[in-house]
């Protein structure tokens, strides 16, 4: 299993458009046959900090999933519109690998 993670803050007064563009993003991902990303909120700490999830089984698929988005015209569309609802320079990614123990 292998764990792709976005952590970024949105700009203040921004957080209703940001969860309306995440709707359509998984919208269009799942209308693709793409997996959708789930949403964590804050409940504490950094305000307005928000990360996104997405699994999948292998590196392999996962890469196919990432070129599969970012060859989507639509796709890039709204995640572009997202990032103009996050704080500059706040995105940052993590790559995670599950250990088998």
């Amino acid at each position: 299993m292998v764990r792709e993670r976005y952590l970024m803050q949105v700009r203040d007064g921004q957080l209703e458009e940001f969860w309306e563009i995440c709707r359509k993003l998984n919208e269009v991902n799942r209308a693709r046959g793409r997996r959708e990303f789930s949403f964590w909120a804050s409940a504490g700490g950094v305000s307005n900090e928000v990360v996104a999830e997405v699994d999948s089984p292998d590196h392999a698929s996962r890469q196919q999933q990432f070129d599969a988005f970012h060859a989507d015209p639509e796709a890039l569309g709204l995640d572009e519109k997202l990032h103009e609802c996050l704080v500059e320079g706040s995105m940052r990614s993590e790559l995670l690998e599950e250990v088998p123990v």
